[in-house]
């Protein structure tokens, strides 16, 4: 690793606010050159400087993005990367809200990244104080900051320094926004209003375990697998017209009959999920569906191959399986579990009400 590749080694992992620091010149202070239409900010110990177009209180991030190509990137409100320079906000300890303390030390990452561990820097803090709510002050804002590859290339750096937290700290880091907002939330379906003071027993156990295990879930994948099992669970009955005319149809032998039992009952995965959302999708949901990405046409049936393609990208997803393989991203765009998360818990709640409710 070259000298340069130490950068983040020689920056504090805190900073003061206290002019007369004599760090405080050093490492907190930002360079601001004017230019034509704005200034020019730098930050000396990292090398990086980007254009700020003029603003009135705050800088603008949108602007800064637009203004600087591909250079500059911001992540939400939860961290950018300016060429080599990447910072995000970090919860140090997301399970364990009154006992974390955030983390101070810096680690390299294989021959040609670094990563340090600290509060938020200058530079963070002058592009994000426009979003930063009123009862949150920088001192106390932990990130993880990141020096050495591009912006395609930092996501396995930030998994790679999360190890290096939970070996030393023994907690995994969350990347939080600012507005502390969980990307599934922002997605909404429109509900029945019918519903008031009253709500129908589940008279199934298992599947209301399944829920609540999904709805307590902070993983958005496994989340997403325990509202698919609700949907197989309730599977079952969506292939009990097939069941019974097997049992009535004299014109079987008893081989054929065990047969037809079996190819019904493990070979088909994929019929009675698809006939379970035939039975279950209505306009919204399927519009919902359409808005997210998910399906390209409002139909039923397409919903039904796309669910089933996105399980077994998880179950059977491996390197030259023949299945297209998931995982959600660290950074960046709004992940695929977060996309199907609101329309399998209105599949999975549709199916409670439909099969297994209670008056």
């Amino acid at each position: 690793m070259s000298l340069n590749m130490h950068r983040l080694k020689n920056i504090p992992f805190a900073f003061s606010t206290d002019e007369c620091d004599e760090e405080y010149n050093k490492y907190t202070e930002l360079k601001f050159e004017s230019v034509d239409g704005g200034q020019r900010v730098s930050w000396p110990p990292i090398g990086e400087s980007l254009f700020v177009s003029s603003y009135k209180y705050y800088p603008d991030l949108k602007s800064i993005e637009h203004d600087n190509g591909d250079r500059f990137v911001r992540y939400g409100t939860s961290g950018f990367s300016l060429g080599r320079y990447h910072e995000f906000l970090i919860d140090p300890a997301p399970f364990m809200p009154h006992q974390w303390e955030a983390a101070e030390f810096w680690v390299q990452i294989g021959s040609t990244a670094e990563a340090s561990f600290g509060y938020a820097t200058p530079l963070m803090a002058f592009l994000f104080e426009g979003p930063r709510p009123r009862g949150q002050e920088w001192p106390d804002l932990a990130t993880v900051r990141i020096y050495g590859p591009d912006k395609a290339k930092v996501e396995p750096v930030i998994v790679s320094a999360f190890r290096a937290h939970q070996r030393r700290m023994g907690t995994w880091p969350k990347i939080f926004d600012l507005d502390r907002r969980v990307e599934s939330d922002e997605i909404e379906i429109d509900v029945d209003s019918g519903y008031e003071d009253q709500e129908r027993l589940g008279a199934d156990l298992d599947p209301l375990r399944f829920l609540n295990s999904a709805m307590a879930q902070p993983d958005g994948t496994a989340a997403c697998m325990y509202l698919y099992r609700i949907l197989e669970f309730y599977a079952f009955f969506a292939t009990l017209d097939k069941l019974s005319s097997l049992r009535h149809d004299v014109s079987l032998s008893d081989l054929d009959f065990s047969r037809r039992m079996a190819e019904i009952m493990f070979r088909d995965e994929k019929g009675p999920i698809q006939r379970l959302v035939q039975t279950l999708a209505d306009r919204p949901l399927l519009d919902a569906a359409l808005d997210l990405g998910i399906i390209t046409s409002p139909t039923a049936s397409q919903l039904g191959d796309a669910l089933y393609a996105f399980r077994n990208s998880i179950v059977h997803g491996k390197y030259g399986s023949g299945f297209a393989m998931h995982s959600d991203p660290v950074i960046g765009s709004l992940s695929v579990s977060s996309k199907w998360h609101p329309i399998l818990l209105e599949l999975a709640n549709k199916s409670i009400d439909h099969f297994g409710a209670r008056g």
